[in-house]
């Protein structure tokens, strides 16, 4: 029922953004609505109807307007296509207009998105690339729909799912000409609309802002001993990218799809920003200046184009981990005894070995990933029986384990016989001897009668 609600709500936005569309498709496709160039770029332009023949740009009055699906400036004697960024508004004959090469209204994201559509979408003046008039040629007619339909995507802020963007890319081509051009208008915007996304495409793990950036955790390598993440990249753009804010102890490696770190001390979680350059058209927006109407606002693509840097944004850290600490001590004297080597083991049949640690005057501590391990003896120091005991550890984050495992010391048998000092044979009872640690025998250990 949720996957059900999901659907419904993106269908009723589509349908509620291509109502309020509708009537400005209607518009595209009837009377032409153009401009007069009174001053150069980034100067004013006045709105007014212009028809092209075959003689020529003639300039006519609203009561002479002709029919063409493209709404044009007219600029210094140059011709351009133009979109609208604002189907809610219009323009009319007299409007003033100011160009500017940015937009305060909408994000950067989105106008490196508008950039993009201009970059790949239908660019023409009046004599278009197929050879005729735009105000006369079907094709031209089609990828201008598409592209303004984009536009207004863009510009409505919902661009970035592409199940709206498809839907509403076929609502709109249904809408032209009643379906006349469908296959055609559907075909070109969604070309361009894959072509726009793979343009400012970001690594499927990021996000475009810092508030919703997701954190990437490094996980402890018990066999390495070092903190380690592969991280798949479903975008595959990730090696476009370069990385800054990556703490000093992690070093990075890209492939076309896939980012692998590694890092050989923790981190705490740090913002790390990615970005990448793209090639897209430069643009100019044209804001109206009078505030007796909607004041309308237009885009239209530039001369040249221009890299603009896409960024985006993901947190790393490493994961909390804890430690194993072994000591080992005599079985008899408790004093601590060195050289003995332990397993540390996955399994409780000590068969799978991450590490072993020979024993010293103190703990000897092991970083591991939080579980349960398994220690037992590999080899014993001298004079010491290998232990057969295996012990189990369970690490906490950020906690420490301490084992005492002890080894007994190699024991024997010594016989004090006393015999007569003539006879071998003779048995003499009663004599004590006394056994020692040292040659000079001070040091007494038992005694024997």
């Amino acid at each position: 029922m949720e996957c059900h609600s999901r659907t419904r709500n993106k269908m009723d936005f589509v349908k509620r953004l291509a109502a309020g569309v509708l009537s400005l498709i209607l518009l595209l496709f009837t009377p032409l609505q153009a401009s007069a160039a009174t001053a150069t770029v980034n100067g004013l332009i006045n709105m007014g109807d212009v028809y092209k023949t075959a003689n020529g740009t003639t300039y006519l009055s609203n009561a002479d307007r002709t029919y063409s699906p493209l709404i044009m400036w007219y600029l210094n004697g140059t011709s351009k296509v133009s979109y609208c960024i604002d189907f809610g508004h219009e323009c009319y004959s007299g409007d003033t207009f100011t160009s500017s090469s940015t937009m305060s209204s909408f994000t950067t994201e989105q106008q490196i998105w508008l950039k993009a559509a201009m970059y790949h979408g239908f660019k023409s003046a009046y004599d278009c690339p197929h050879g005729k008039y735009v105000n006369e040629c079907e094709t031209c007619w089609v990828q201008y729909a598409a592209t303004q339909a984009l536009v207004w995507l863009i510009t409505d802020g919902t661009f970035t799912d592409a199940g709206i963007a498809y839907a509403f890319g076929q609502y709109v081509a249904q809408a032209v000409f009643s379906g006349v051009y469908y296959n055609a208008i559907w075909s070109y915007y969604k070309a361009l609309y894959d072509n726009v996304a793979a343009t400012v495409k970001i690594p499927s793990f990021t996000t475009n802002n810092t508030s919703s950036a997701p954190t990437l955790t490094m996980k402890w390598d018990n066999y390495n001993q070092r903190y380690y993440l592969y991280q798949s990249d479903s975008n595959s753009v990730i090696s476009d990218f370069t990385l800054s804010g990556v703490p000093s102890t992690v070093t990075a490696n890209k492939g076309e799809s896939y980012l692998e770190l590694k890092s050989s001390g923790a981190v705490s979680k740090t913002l790390v920003t990615l970005k990448a350059n793209r090639t897209v058209q430069t643009a100019v927006w044209w804001i109206a200046n009078n505030t007796n109407n909607a004041n309308q606002p237009h885009l239209q693509y530039g001369a040249t184009t221009e890299n603009v840097m896409v960024t985006s944004y993901v947190y790393l850290q490493t994961e909390a981990t804890g430690k194993v600490g072994i000591l080992k001590q005599d079985g008899i004297s408790a004093k601590v005894v060195s050289g003995a080597v332990y397993g540390i083991y996955e399994d409780s049949g000590c068969s799978k070995e991450i590490t072993s640690v020979t024993t010293g005057s103190s703990h000897v501590y092991v970083t591991l990933a939080p579980g349960t391990y398994y220690v037992k003896e590999k080899s014993a120091p001298s004079g010491y029986v290998k232990s057969s005991a295996v012990y189990t550890a369970t690490v906490s984050s950020n906690g420490t384990t301490n084992l005492t495992v002890t080894d007994d010391p190699w024991t024997g048998t010594v016989k004090v016989v006393k015999t007569s000092s003539t006879s071998s044979s003779t048995y003499v009872a009663g004599a004590v001897y006394g056994l020692y640690s040292n040659s000079s025998c001070t040091t007494l250990l038992a005694k024997a009668t």
